[in-house]
């Protein structure tokens, strides 16, 4: 039991370290709003930052996973790792939608409804 927890408690690290790659990514691909960028540049950002924001999420459901095996094998829950791994999941889907916002608008423009 003690190495499962030892094991979750490294989890919770290695999450917090793709959380600052995917911030980094973030910001590198908020640079569009002050600088013109080639296409390139839009589709690469893009694709990146969806592949850090993805591994993030299945890494947090990980160790949702090993926290509740954790649980029903010993009795004790994680409950430090698992709140910061959903406050983490809650910041990776937060900003992949701002960037999904961003890129959506800055693609495609932005449209109004009007009526019906």
């Amino acid at each position: 039991m003690l190495r499962m927890r030892r094991t979750v408690a490294f989890s919770s690290r290695v999450h917090t370290y793709v959380l600052l790659l995917y911030i980094f990514c973030f910001m590198v691909a908020s640079l569009q709003l002050w600088w013109d960028t080639t296409t390139l540049f839009t589709t690469l950002m893009l694709r990146l930052t969806t592949l850090c924001a993805v591994v993030g999420s299945i890494y947090a459901l990980i160790i949702f996973s090993i926290a509740v095996l954790l649980f029903v094998t010993g009795g004790t829950f994680a409950t430090v790792e698992v709140v910061l791994a959903a406050l983490k999941l809650f910041v990776f889907v937060f900003l992949q939608l701002a960037v999904f916002l961003f890129y959506g608008a800055s693609g495609n423009g932005l449209s109004v409804l009007i009526g019906g």
